[in-house]
This record gives structure tokens, sequence and C-alpha cells, in this order.
């Protein structure tokens, strides 16, 4: 297998995210199929699941949520129910985000004030999404590793 470069985030993208250095999280929660959300400023309630306005995701992908070494909690956690494992990630502070950083072709992790990190791994072969980040005014930044970081508009198709 040939290591492919890794893919860079949109100069627009990058601008966001430094922004949201030093910005507290408002919003942790697991999803019943196991996806994770983790969200930055005012959270709306309104739908049927709660949302922040800035918000990172992952739908099929693997997580491990760890601090110094240990992981503290993870997507393939052997739990009875996800409200066990809904009820472990709530507990964990997270602090401020830091940053998004590319690990590796596949993989992708969110960096907290608190020393939590919390790693995105592809373990999917379709060209789903590996996270998702969602900003306000209706844009999304993703990654998948086919076709790297992609930024544009959510509520429009991608060409």
């Amino acid at each position: 297998m040939v290591a492919r470069p890794l893919k860079v985030i949109p100069e627009k993208a990058k601008l966001l995210l430094e922004e949201l250095r030093g910005r507290s999280c408002t919003l942790q929660r697991i999803g019943s199929d196991k996806s994770l959300f983790i969200g930055i400023g005012e959270i709306d309630t309104s739908g049927t699941k709660p949302h922040a306005e800035i918000e990172f995701g992952t739908y099929d992908c693997a997580w491990r949520v760890a601090r110094e070494g240990k992981v503290i909690c993870g997507s393939d956690d052997a739990v009875d129910e996800v409200l066990e494992l809904e009820n472990c990630f709530s507990a964990v502070v997270l602090g401020d985000f830091m940053a998004l950083q590319q690990l590796s072709e596949f993989d992708v992790r969110l960096a907290f004030s608190t020393g939590v990190v919390v790693d995105i791994m592809c373990t999917i072969s379709d060209d789903d999404e590996v996270i998702h980040v969602f900003f306000p005014r209706k844009e999304v930044l993703t990654f998948q590793p086919e076709t790297g970081w992609r930024f544009g508009r959510s509520d429009e198709p991608w060409g």
C-alpha cells in the first residue's frame, strides 16, 4: 500500500477552526447508533435531538475518548445499552476546544484543554464522511480519505 499525502484543510475552514480555539464545549452527545457529537456555542433544543451552534460529529466511524494514554470510553465498548456509553462520555470534562488534527490519511483527532483527545478512526470502506464540522451560516467541513477535506454549504448539493 502506498501512503498518500495528507489532504489540506481549505483555508476558509482553517480560519473558522482557529476562531473556535479556546471556546468551551457545550454539548456532548452519543446517538442511539453510537454516533458522536461534540458542540460549541449555543444549544438548539427545538428539534428531536439537541444540536450546538458549531458541531463536530461522526455517524459511522469508530471513535475513542482518551486522556494521558488511557481510553476513557469508545464506540466499541461492550455495553448493554448505549445509555451506559452516553453516561460515561457525558461525565468527561472536555473543557475548551484546542485543535483539529489529521493523524493519518484515515484518522482525525480533536484536542481539548483538559488533555482529553477524541480520535475518530475511519473504519468504513464506502465514501461516507469520517467527520463533519457544522458551522453557522449553513457551512460544513467534511473529511473522507478518498476526497480529503471539503468545505461548502450544507444546504446545497456539492459538485
